[in-house]
This record gives C-alpha cells, sequence and structure tokens, in this order.
C-alpha cells in the first residue's frame, strides 16, 4: 500500500499545484508539506478532511483505500493531449491536442479537468486574434466550447476554473458577435480588483498577527496583479494601434518597458515579462516603427529583443531556476521563466515575421539573423 506521502505528492502535482500552494491553503507551512510527501512526517487529523476537499477525492484516496483508475485514465488523455505540441506552436497540434480531449470527454462527458481542457484548447483555435486561430473550424469549436462550458458549470466545483470558463465564454462569444451573452458572462465577475483569495487570506493572518504570512500572501497577490497590469498595458496599446495611433500605442508600450525595468532592477536574470500572450512588446514595438518608415528604430527594438533571447535566457537552466533578490519577486515564477525549448525556432519566428519585411536590405538586421541563426 503507498504512503500517504507519496499519495499527496501525486495528487499535489496531478493537479499542478506546488507545494506552497497546498499549504497557502490549508494554512500550514511549505516545509510541513515537504514533509508529508517525505513521510517524515504526518498531517493532523484534523487536515484529513481539507486536503481531500482541495484534491477532489475522498478521504479513502488519501489513505489508499480506493482505486482511482478513471483518474488515471483521465491524467493520460490530458498528457497524451498536451504531448503534441512542440515549438513553435501550429494549429495544427492545437487541432490535435483538442480532438484528443474531445475524444476523452465522450467516455467522462461530466469530467471538470477534460471539461476546462477542452475550453482552453478549444479558445486557443476559435478566437479570431490567436496566432492559432482555425478560421475553417471555428464556428464549430465555439458552438462545442458553450455546450463544454455550460456542462462545467452544473458539475464543477472550483471557482478558479468557473471563471476561467466564464472568461472564456466573454471572449468567444464577443468575438463571434454573440455580445448580449458576453456581457451576460461578464457580468459575474467581481467589480475589484482586491477581491481575491490570496487579499482575503492576507486580511486574517494580519489580525491573526501572523505577519510573515501576511507578507508572503501580499506578496503573492501583488504578482498577480502586475501580471494583469501589463496585459491590460498590452490591450490598451493595441487599442490605439487598431486606430493607426502609433505614437500613443508606443508610448503605452515604453512605460509598459520601463515598469518592467522597475520592478526587476535588482534582477540578475530578468524574467521574461515583455513576452504576453499577444507576442513580444519589442517585436510590436519595431513593426510600429516599420509601419512610420522610421526602421533604425525598429531595429533598435529588434536589438533589444535579440539580446534578450539569446543572453538572459542563456544564464538560466530549466535544472537550476534563478533566485530572486527583487523583495517583490522573491518566491514567485513567471510564466514561460524557465523554457529554453526551441530558443533559436521561437527568435528566429519573430525576427522573420512578415510584418518586418521592410527591413530586408538593412545591414544591421542581416547581423540580427546571422546570430540567431548561430545558436
Amino acid at each position: 500500500m503507498k504512503s500517504m506521502g507519496s499519495i499527496i505528492k501525486k495528487l499535489r502535482k496531478e493537479q499542478n499545484i506546488t507545494q506552497e500552494t497546498l499549504a497557502d491553503l490549508l494554512r500550514v507551512t511549505p516545509q510541513a508539506v515537504s514533509k508529508w510527501e517525505n513521510n517524515t512526517g504526518m498531517p493532523d487529523i484534523s487536515q484529513i478532511v481539507p486536503l481531500a476537499n482541495v484534491f477532489g477525492v475522498s478521504t479513502d484516496v488519501l489513505f489508499g483505500l480506493e482505486v482511482r483508475d478513471d483518474e488515471k485514465e483521465i491524467r493520460a488523455i490530458l498528457d497524451d493531449a498536451s504531448a503534441v505540441f512542440s515549438s513553435p506552436q501550429t494549429i495544427e497540434q492545437f487541432r490535435l491536442s483538442y480532438e484528443k480531449t474531445v475524444q476523452g470527454l465522450k467516455k467522462y462527458p461530466n469530467n471538470p479537468m477534460l471539461l476546462i481542457a477542452a475550453l482552453e484548447r478549444g479558445i486557443a483555435l476559435a478566437f479570431p486574434e490567436n496566432d492559432c486561430y482555425d478560421a475553417q473550424n471555428a464556428e464549430e469549436i465555439y458552438k462545442e466550447c458553450i455546450r463544454n462550458a455550460e456542462i462545467l458549470f452544473a458539475v464543477g466545483k472550483n471557482p478558479t476554473d468557473i471563471l476561467r470558463a466564464h472568461m472564456i465564454m466573454v471572449l468567444l462569444h464577443a468575438s463571434h458577435g454573440n455580445i448580449e451573452e458576453a456581457y451576460r458572462h461578464a457580468r459575474l465577475f467581481p467589480w475589484r480588483a482586491d477581491m481575491t483569495s490570496h487579499a482575503m487570506e492576507a486580511t486574517i493572518a494580519h489580525f491573526e498577527k501572523s505577519y510573515a504570512r501576511e507578507q508572503f500572501l501580499r506578496q503573492r497577490n501583488l504578482t498577480f496583479h502586475f501580471e494583469a497590469v501589463l496585459d491590460d498595458l498590452v490591450q490598451y496599446a493595441r487599442a490605439f494601434r487598431r486606430e493607426r495611433k502609433y505614437d500613443e500605442a508606443l508610448a503605452v508600450y515604453e512605460k509598459m518597458l520601463a515598469l518592467i525595468r522597475w520592478y526587476t532592477a535588482e534582477e540578475k536574470i530578468v524574467p521574461s515579462l515583455h513576452c504576453r500572450e499577444w507576442g513580444d512588446i519589442h517585436l510590436h514595438m519595431a513593426t510600429l516603427y516599420v509601419n512610420q518608415g522610421k526602421h533604425e528604430k525598429a531595429i533598435d527594438c529588434l536589438t533589444e529583443m535579440t539580446d534578450y533571447d539569446i543572453d538572459m535566457r542563456s544564464r538560466f537552466t530549466e535544472m537550476t531556476p534563478p533566485r530572486h533578490n527583487s523583495l517583490l519577486l522573491q518566491g514567485t515564477a513567471f510564466p514561460g521563466y524557465y523554457s529554453k525549448k526551441g530558443r533559436k525556432e521561437k527568435l528566429l519566428l519573430k525576427l522573420t515575421s512578415p510584418s518586418l519585411s521592410p527591413l530586408q536590405k538593412n545591414e544591421r538586421y542581416q547581423k540580427l539573423l546571422e546570430r540567431a541563426n548561430a545558436l
């Protein structure tokens, strides 16, 4: 029979929860979670039910008394769906991953993990502003996403997944012209940015006089808020860009990069915060400068982008992630921070963007391509 520690570790990894997050949810220290998983300590009896609730299993599972073959198969389906991706990611890969997830739903139609996975892959294909937008099948996928979201709303228990599903519905309904439905989902969201679990638990810790825990939770909350601010700035700049207000868009991007430089001023290895869901900010700026005929300024942006992708990413490995120096960044990890996979292909894909074609005869531009090809 497996030990409780190994079961906790397996459940935690299956649900992509860190030891720190699990400790947060149970109001214990990360060291306590580590001791459980290493079988050098055991959860208190009062923590068994909360543990089971976090993982969405019965207490029998924690004691190794219940076989979970279904969950193993569901995890295998998700792993198989994720295994199709390589760098750079293509429409075909997203389509295959989506189809594998949908096939899994035919056997487990009400499984929340499969439902949210299908929604995540579905919006990748059905949202017109995504690079992997599948115009031929977008309408069909959009309708499937609506059905999957409604099922998740009925059976889901994880508030984060449910809110994410509502967010996906806002994006899909709005982009497919169903504005009334988009508003219906949008109005279910809180209107205040401080309505987060971290903020609420930090308040509790304050009145418990657990100031170290309050610091940890406030810092974690700041990280998520900073990510949200950066995303809003990108969207703000993109709105100017659509109106061909290039100077205004560039000014917003410059403010964004200045904010990142301030936030990470003490870091030897700066996280890739300039790379957002919508692409590399340096590439966006270079494109705007090309549109204005300012080719040398465009090359300056591309040089900064290339310097980061070649120099900064060479300073760390996936096995030895960097330690933060900044007080605001301690204990955090940003999306894409450690990945070096496909570095050359990703850089070349950015440098050869069709929007940069007017730079083809520029000597500095050709040297950037040579640097990338030499990786």
